[in-house]
């Protein structure tokens, strides 16, 4: 997967409020592994992938098939978990592909 910057961790916490909760934690993985899984598809033809995008978080999140809405908004406590949410998923990722952890 491509270098995480904020606007991808925003993306994802705009995609995780349209998903009931229970859900989060399991998008959050499906959405790191396919952007993994996109950045190694482009450094092997070096085009993006058709479906994950170009390797990035938020390359996999604009291939969703539903919009994402264009602000964030911190006075949403809504948006505020699914960001806090994104940011404990990603330090799970990390720490599961650095092999210290089992299950992402």
């Amino acid at each position: 997967m491509r270098r995480v910057l904020p606007g991808d961790i925003f993306a994802l916490a705009h995609v995780l409020t349209r998903e009931p909760r229970c859900y989060w934690g399991g998008t959050c993985a499906r959405i790191f592994a396919e952007a993994h899984s996109a950045d190694k598809f482009r450094k092997r033809f070096s085009k993006a992938h058709k479906a994950f995008g170009n390797g990035s978080v938020m390359g996999r999140v604009g291939c969703l098939p539903a919009p994402l809405r264009c602000s964030a908004a911190f006075d949403d406590p809504e948006f505020c978990c699914a960001l806090s949410h994104a940011l404990d998923a990603l330090a799970r990722w990390r720490r599961f592909q650095s092999g210290s952890q089992a299950v992402p």
